[in-house]
């Protein structure tokens, strides 16, 4: 620094010593630096320990510390709320949040520190923005019943931008590979008190935390596991695949917090993102708004209304006792009379899930005897009309049923051959455990085999 600085003035430039700082990650340099006089007249240069560089918040002490970023999503959550009352069609915000509000908002989180709290602001933002005016709505089932190709939820957004910029990082500084091993088990080691994924340093270390906070975990090896789902080679997986594999995950642990926290989605685990996606792309924009209302919950019941002095407690329509927002969608005979599938009211609502009526598609199972989210039902519940049970996946010949009960047989020695266990896995991971492990097993056979003698 001194060098420099007699560098500077043997040339004739003036040094601006206001504008300069310096900085250390020890913190017994910085208390060196902080107290050094420069020149014969005492002066001092600011010592920080966090400052704004090349885009991004730079964070050299051990406190969270990641205030560009927050400033960025502050400025993101002020778009979102003006995004929410302009007059524009559901695709048109959707794409408004996808290429100017996330990047914008989020530039730089893939080695900064995210403020949780002004991130559930941005997300509540986002998904107000995004899905119906109703307190009662949900918003992981809003960043589900999205039309565009990408994940719209903030948390995704960070996940995947973490994952792919490692992967880009090391393509282009293969030798880096090593040193992010390295990193990976030092904060995989429990008697390492200064590497801690709950308070995590560096690229490496958030993105360990994000992979937590999703259930997941990542191996010294680069690839992300998580109980129930097919491993992701953040290396070895084809790009075009990183991205949606990682939104995939995220979707699935979303949906699985949201069946804990909402009644009409209790035990649906998992829902099938291309049928939604076909459901919503297929719909009007009053329709689109009317499912939004009943698919995420913010849809509000005769009784609900009742609750708080606003309704009798009775349909509208029919002038029966309603409970909940199903006596609309399947009960009431006067809406039922109006449907454009008519099949649908020779179907038995009560063999039907809550969050079926929602018109929330779970995951379809693997049990083929079974219906298409895995239910079985009682044989004295299966005297309704064959139309009914045929819609919702159930065998009606006799014939039928013992083709099932064989392909059932044959699927429970896929699940034995694999360390699958049936109870947990439906179809999409099911297949794809399959498949990792054909592709496994095809590697060590390619390994293996010795080259020929030569003759």
């Amino acid at each position: 620094m001194n060098l420099s600085r007699d560098f500077f003035a043997d040339i004739g430039a003036k040094i601006a010593d206001k504008k300069c700082f310096s900085f250390a990650a020890d913190g017994k340099t910085r208390d060196f630096l902080a107290n050094y006089r420069w020149d014969a007249e005492g002066l001092q240069i600011p010592t920080v320990c966090n400052f704004t560089d090349i885009g991004t918040h730079l964070n050299l002490s051990a406190a969270p510390n990641g205030k560009t970023l927050s400033d960025r999503m502050v400025k993101a959550i002020l778009m979102a709320k003006r995004l929410r009352w302009i007059p524009l069609n559901h695709k048109v915000k959707e794409h408004i949040v996808q290429a100017n509000i996330l990047p914008a908002g989020l530039y730089g989180a893939e080695a900064s520190w995210v403020n949780k709290s002004i991130l559930k602001a941005l997300r509540a933002a986002i998904g107000n923005a995004l899905g119906p005016r109703s307190a009662r709505a949900s918003n992981d089932i809003v960043f589900n019943n999205t039309t565009c190709s990408g994940d719209l939820d903030p948390d995704t957004y960070i996940l995947t931008q973490r994952v792919t910029s490692l992967r880009r990082t090391i393509a282009k500084y293969p030798a880096k590979r090593d040193k992010v091993c390295n990193i990976i088990k030092q904060y995989k080691d429990s008697n390492n008190t200064c590497a801690s994924s709950s308070n995590p340093c560096g690229p490496i270390g958030l993105l360990i935390n994000s992979l937590e906070q999703v259930g997941a975990q990542l191996t010294h090896d680069l690839k992300i596991t998580k109980e129930g789902e097919a491993d992701i080679d953040i290396w070895s997986l084809p790009w075009q695949h990183l991205k949606k594999a990682i939104s995939e995950m995220c979707a699935n642990h979303r949906v699985a917090h949201a069946s804990c926290d909402r009644s009409h989605l209790r035990e649906v685990g998992e829902i099938d993102g291309q049928i939604t996606k076909k459901i919503v792309n297929g719909l009007g924009p009053k329709e689109r708004c009317i499912y939004n209302h009943i698919s995420t919950g913010g849809a509000w019941s005769e009784s609900h209304l009742q609750d708080i002095g606003l309704s009798q407690g009775k349909c509208t329509h029919c002038g029966q006792v309603a409970e909940d927002i199903c006596h609309v969608t399947w009960h009431c005979p006067i809406v039922n009379k109006h449907r454009k599938i008519q099949d649908l009211q020779n179907v038995n609502p009560d063999l039907l899930p809550t969050y079926i009526k929602h018109g929330v598609p779970k995951a379809m199972s693997t049990d083929v005897e079974a219906t298409f989210w895995g239910d079985k039902h009682a044989p004295d519940s299966l005297q309704d009309s064959k139309e009914t049970l045929r819609a919702i996946g159930m065998q009606v010949t006799s014939q039928r049923k013992t083709l099932a009960s064989c392909k059932n047989q044959e699927i429970k020695e896929v699940h034995k051959q694999n360390n699958l266990n049936p109870g947990t896995h439906n179809a999409r991971p099911f297949f794809k455990k399959i498949e990792a492990n054909k592709q496994r097993a095809q590697s060590a056979g390619v390994r293996g085999q010795r080259k020929p003698s030569p003759t």
